[in-house]
This record gives structure tokens, sequence and C-alpha cells, in this order.
């Protein structure tokens, strides 16, 4: 299939995946292999190969497409895509406030560095952010097979990164109790100096 940017540019791939954030292009239908990622803001529509070249007669045989029927074609394609758009940018925008919501409850924000975990360097951190999987939560939150796929890594290596993400978890909730403890004493030590020295002038 060939995916048309908005520029014009026409990139052929096997298959694709749709995600809030844009689509990941694969080498084959079966989205084994990552080749490429393309934001909704560069894309102007996804064709199949034969859509814009040759078509095919009622006998079967191929043929050319005059240019008012590929227009039309183009034309109908166009508008699919805008709905899609509409679309997508309807369910990102309750995505949004959903995950603004969860975060107001909970009252905490994951961490973005991914790169924190085991075994997930830049260049697995950059393809886990194309796949829309930029903090712990979605990562903790993600399918095994989908970040394998993404970032083409193994399923049981990709297993082990989402189990981590709840060890990484734990130890930045540890860090935060010890620095609001840290911080309680230092505020009693004060106040008990302060007292001391009222005592003192007293």
């Amino acid at each position: 299939m060939k995916v048309v940017l908005e520029d014009g540019t026409v990139i052929d791939c096997g298959g694709y995946k749709a995600l809030d954030t844009g689509l990941v292009l694969t080498e084959d239908p079966k989205r084994k292999h990552v080749v490429g990622f393309v934001p909704h803001d560069r894309l102007r529509f996804v064709l199949p190969d034969d859509a814009l070249g040759e078509g095919e007669h009622g006998d079967g045989t191929a043929g050319f497409v005059p240019d008012d029927e590929r227009q039309r074609r183009i034309d109908e394609l166009e508008a699919q895509v805008a709905a899609l758009e509409a679309q997508i940018a309807e369910l990102a925008t309750e995505r949004t406030a959903t995950a603004g919501s969860e975060t107001s409850e909970s009252g905490e924000s994951e961490p973005e560095d991914l790169t924190v975990i085991d075994g997930i360097g830049p260049k697995y951190a950059e393809r886990l952010t194309a796949a829309g999987i930029t903090t712990f939560r979605a990562l903790r939150a993600a399918d095994v097979v989908d970040v394998a796929e993404a970032t083409g890594v193994s399923e049981e290596r990709a297993a082990e990164w989402i189990d981590a993400t709840r060890t990484a978890r734990g130890d930045r909730e540890t860090d935060d109790r010890a620095a609001s403890e840290e911080s309680e004493r230092t505020s009693t030590e004060e106040s008990d100096d302060e007292e001391r020295q009222e005592e003192a002038t007293s």
C-alpha cells in the first residue's frame, strides 16, 4: 500500500497500525517489522497499491484509470480521511480528558524517562515514543504484543520491560516518601531551634 503525505511524498509499506499520534508503518501486513512512523499532521491518506494506477475491467484485466475517475477516487478518499481525522481528534480529546482526570485523582504523574528501565536505551525509547508510549503508565498498560511489534524485540523482553515499570514506580514512590520525611524532619528541627532561641531571649 501507499502512504501519501501532505507534501506529496509517497511511502510504500506492507501494512500499518493506527495510533492516536499517527501511523506506525510496517514491512508486511502482519505488522511484524516496524519500518517508520508518520504523525497525523503530515498524513494525507493511505491507498492500496492500485488505487491511483491501474484499475480492472469487468473481465478482470488491468486497464488505465481516466483522470476524472482518479480524481473522483481521490476526492472520496480525502472525504473519508477528513471524517476519520475528526473521529481521531474527538477520541484524542476524550483520552486526554480521561488521563487528566486519572492524574488528578491519583495525585501523581509518571516519570517520562523510559531509559531508566534496564534494557531500554535511547533507540528503543524512541520507538516506544513513536508508538505513543511515553510514560511508565502507558508502558505498564500496553499489550506485550504491541510493545514487541513497535520496538522489534521479543515478547518475552517486552514483558520484562512492562514488569519493570512496577519496580521503577515503587522506587520513585520510595524516594518521594523519603524526601517528604526529610522535609518534615527539617521543618521540625527548625521549629525547635526557634523555640529554644525565644526561650534564651526571654
